[in-house]
């Protein structure tokens, strides 16, 4: 800091500030642009910076969930959508795979994934969609009111991929609620209280109540708010869910309450 009260970047510290409590507060980049009178370049820097922050948080989390506390999960494919099925697809047409060993670890096959009943891949690049990553996603409402959410990158959705993530990142003695997808069927096991719902029969499992609409709307949120739908995902998008997770462990908003 110089006696001008500059920095190496040219902004003084009210400036650096300015950028940073957008950034907070879930501005976008172009909004930022207008407010603060920087350019795209500055502005997209900064925001990088305090990714990069979040990273680094990121990797000193402890646990969610705890025993009382019902944390849902569901997987998501992150894909986008080609304009008027114009312009060839930045990741090519990637045959998904749809394979199911002798364990039972069915891979890749979901009504996320539904849309490869209506299409023919023949490994051409003329497809209207954007291949994508599947993410796992989990959610916490916890003790304090604050609605945590993580997500992670996976390869496959199967149970030898899922299963670690989730007992690394989930007290034991959690209430787990998911769909009835296959690779979740050994929950019980590892000191888990695991409830699931049908998607076919009902949106809230009648007997137990089990659910997962809050993680589904999560995903929504999040496609939004990172284009997904329209550009698909970017080399960007695992600090982007980081991202997601210290807003979610730092709202700026009224703290959620049961219902």
């Amino acid at each position: 800091m110089d006696k001008n009260g500059k920095n190496k970047s040219g902004l003084s510290l009210f400036e650096i500030i300015e950028l940073v409590w957008c950034w907070v507060n879930k501005f976008k980049v172009e909004q930022t642009e207008k407010i603060t009178g920087r350019g795209h370049h500055t502005v997209s820097d900064w925001f990088n910076l305090c990714r990069d922050l979040v990273v680094e948080q990121f990797k000193k989390r402890g646990k969610m969930g705890g025993k009382g506390l019902i944390v849902q999960i569901d997987e998501s494919i992150f894909q986008g959508k080609r304009k008027y099925n114009r312009g060839r697809l930045r990741l090519g047409d990637c045959k998904p795979v749809d394979n199911e060993d002798t364990d039972g670890n069915t891979t890749d096959t979901s009504e996320d994934n539904s849309y490869k009943e209506n299409h023919n891949y023949d490994n051409t690049n003329y497809g209207s969609r954007v291949q994508g990553p599947w993410v796992l996603g989990m959610c916490c409402l916890r003790e304090d009111g604050i609605l945590e959410r993580r997500s992670f990158i996976v390869n496959k959705r199967d149970r030898d991929t899922l299963l670690p993530i989730i007992i690394q990142e989930i007290e034991p003695g959690s209430t787990i609620h998911s769909d009835e997808w296959r690779a979740y069927s050994t929950l019980k096991n590892h000191g888990f209280l695991h409830q699931t719902v049908n998607h076919s029969k009902n949106f809230i499992d009648p007997h137990t109540g089990a659910q997962t609409q809050t993680i589904e709307c999560l995903w929504r949120h999040l496609k939004v708010n990172y284009n997904i739908r329209s550009r698909g995902a970017t080399n960007l998008l695992e600090s982007q869910l980081q991202e997601e997770w210290w807003h979610s462990v730092n709202p700026t908003k009224p703290k959620h309450t049961q219902h």
